[in-house]
């Protein structure tokens, strides 16, 4: 089990696996647990990245609330199977509290080894006179913790909410394109029907 093991009883606590290094912090709800690459070939190990919302990690008692915002977070843990350890490898979005978010959200590695969050945020936000209760923010970062990419999405109907579960990435042209030259201008070819003129 990776969970904080406070106010879990005597029995359960065999199970839960114990943190190795300095720089770790148990998951507080989690969501979009996705299994990486053994990059370790490592067949005790085994690595996962999880979206972490943190919405109880206040209420657990690890930090005051006041001093400490609570905050949502990609995070990597590699999982020692057989020394029931766990250590932290990576994380994004403890350093930007301002992307909290209260339920949902999504981490996903990418082919190229960045990562993506979808983070709803909860706050109340103005654009353009315009009040907004929920919106999204959708990032990819690289290992570095770099920003690749961002975008910002909100509504304006309904509730003023926007929210997404996860998202992925997908290519816009396939591999196997072979009429598609982005240094050329683009021509639009239209099929001959019969009926042209002239």
């Amino acid at each position: 089990m990776l969970c904080d093991p406070t106010d879990y009883g005597t029995y359960w606590q065999q199970y839960i696996l114990k943190p190795v290094g300095s720089e770790f912090e148990y998951p507080y709800n989690q969501h979009a647990i996705e299994v990486l690459t053994d990059i370790e070939n490592d067949p005790d190990t085994v690595d996962i990245l999880l979206f972490d919302n943190g919405t109880s990690r206040n209420k657990a008692g690890k930090f005051d609330a006041a001093e400490h915002p609570l905050y949502s977070r990609m995070v990597h843990y590699r999982i020692n199977e057989k020394n029931m350890t766990v250590r932290q490898i990576w994380e994004y979005g403890k350093e930007r509290p301002e992307l909290f978010s209260v339920w949902r959200g999504d981490a996903n590695q990418q082919e190229n080894g960045n990562r993506i969050g979808v983070f709803n945020v909860r706050q109340e936000n103005e654009i353009d006179g315009k009040s907004y209760i929920e919106h999204c923010v959708v990032v990819e970062v690289d290992r570095e913790k770099n920003i690749v990419w961002e975008c910002y999405g909100c509504s304006m109907t309904g509730r003023n909410s926007y929210q997404n579960y996860r998202v992925t990435r997908k290519a816009i042209y396939g591999n196997n394109e072979k009429n598609i030259d982005l240094n050329q201008e683009v021509k639009i070819r239209l099929p001959k029907t019969g009926k042209e003129e002239g």
